[in-house]
């Protein structure tokens, strides 16, 4: 039989450590007390790494990319929001949350060396007022090459979450420059105002005046700000309710979600969160006069994180209602800790939970109107079918009492140009159904039923 390629000559199963004691690693840390644990994991390490670097004959890897790949392994036994980040990609995270990015405001296309050529010059730009021209060719920033580096990895050398002044080397018209480029800033908005009718057909029956509309992309480090520049200007505007959308908003920052309850949750807890040893901190609202008489939150499954704190808190204190489908279920927060060295570890050190108490993670929070899968009707449903309540207030029409319910029935007969009985019928139910599928393919389902209930609301 011949010999597998896999075998090892020497199978090494025995480390020393500081005491000179052989240790197997299946029984290192026998006998040892919690306090030196540590210690002798550190010493285990060291030898492990000085092994592979005397012995391994692979390609050649450092003293610190074994150290990093410890680190990210540490991390990924952990859960899944825990992570190890090198220096460039936790710097990359934070510029993709920063309230406000610094830029040359520049376009640029990779030539055919791998160099960054400039195609374009923003108006007002730190780009063109240091002097920068269409067809330079950036080489350098900073000191480190831009050859081969990519559109993304160039645009991340050239942003940064401060004000800093580049030292940005170019060719232009074969001549090499040193041009020193002082960053602009550039806002990233995080909170979106616009009117309710972009997103669904008004009903003419209520008063669309009154009722607002915000979009929270994310929760970046500026979001509390925009959020209460957004309520002033909705309040300018004599709105007296609010549709607030977090849909697909996967979090952010704990204290900006926090900071954004402060202005709509009536006094009195947010949330709480409880740490390892058991140690209980509670945020709290000292809100006094609400803004809007009446809140509709608007979750899907991606609504995620610090969201998901503002909208149990909503939900919790009365605020408002949640209308959609369950949130992620993402109730544990990540402390973020510098490695001398080594980038960054984020990991979990603490789990949150509602106003109320209740538990969020890997449950989510529960919409109090959950929209699901459209039901057609049928002449079956009675006046108090909630199938076909659902199906009239998708079309348009008023549905809050059984008598709201008959009307609506007899207005969408005349309508269609069917005898007029007030009766769901089965002529009227199949021209019902009809026209359900095609508002199903063309109605934000989740704004609609919100906007229904808000404006069927006293206030």
């Amino acid at each position: 039989m011949g010999l597998k390629k896999f075998f090892c000559v020497a199978l090494i199963t025995v480390f020393s450590v500081s005491s000179g004691v052989g240790v197997r690693a299946d029984t290192l840390f026998d006998g040892v007390s919690d306090g030196d644990r540590a210690e002798v994991a550190k010493e285990y390490l060291a030898e492990i790494i000085e092994y592979i670097e005397d012995y391994y004959i692979g390609s050649d890897i450092s003293t610190e990319e074994l150290v990093e790949a410890a680190i990210e392994g540490m991390a990924h036994s952990l859960d899944e929001y825990s992570e190890y980040y090198t220096v460039e990609e936790y710097n990359n995270i934070m510029k993709s949350i920063a309230g406000t990015v610094y830029e040359m405001g520049i376009d640029f296309e990779i030539d055919e060396e791998g160099y960054p050529e400039i195609t374009g010059l923003h108006e007002g730009s730190a780009a063109s007022e240091s002097g920068l021209r269409i067809g330079d060719t950036i080489i350098e920033v900073n000191g480190v090459s831009t050859q081969g580096k990519g559109v993304a990895e160039v645009e991340n050398m050239i942003t940064r979450t401060s004000l800093e002044v580049l030292d940005v080397k170019i060719i232009h018209r074969d001549d090499e420059r040193d041009i020193n480029v002082t960053l602009k800033p550039v806002e990233n908005n995080t909170v979106l105002v616009e009117d309710v009718g972009k997103h669904i057909d008004l009903n003419e029956e209520y008063d669309n005046s009154k009722v607002g509309y915000i979009k929270i992309k994310q929760i970046a480090d500026n979001t509390d700000d925009e959020m209460r520049q957004a309520i002033s200007r909705l309040k300018r505007e004599g709105k007296t309710k609010l549709i607030l959308d977090l849909r697909g908003n996967t979090g952010g920052y704990v204290d900006q979600a926090i900071g954004i309850c402060r202005q709509l949750v009536p006094a009195g807890r947010i949330i709480f969160t409880r740490d390892k040893s058991g140690n209980i901190t509670e945020y709290t609202s000292y809100l006094t006069q609400e803004p809007f008489s009446k809140i509709a939150v608007l979750v899907d499954n991606m609504t995620a994180s610090a969201s998901e704190i503002i909208a149990s808190a909503i939900q919790d204190s009365g605020a408002g209602i949640v209308v959609g489908k369950t949130t992620y279920g993402k109730g544990v927060m990540q402390s973020v800790v510098e490695l001398s060295g080594y980038g960054y570890l984020k990991m979990t050190d603490s789990e949150y939970f509602s106003r109320t108490g209740k538990k969020i993670n890997g449950i989510g929070v529960v919409p109090d109107i959950e929209i699901g899968d459209v039901l057609f009707v049928s002449e079956e449903d009675g006046y108090d079918s909630s199938r076909l309540r659902t199906a009239l207030e998708l079309l348009g029409y008023n549905a809050i009492s059984d008598n709201k319910v008959k009307r609506s029935i007899g207005s969408f007969q005349r309508r269609m140009g069917l005898s007029v009985t007030y009766k769901l019928d089965k002529e009227t139910a199949d021209a019902m159904n009809l026209k359900i599928y095609s508002a199903v393919n063309n109605t934000d389902r989740t704004m609609f039923e919100a906007y229904v209930n808000i404006m069927s609301q006293d206030g």
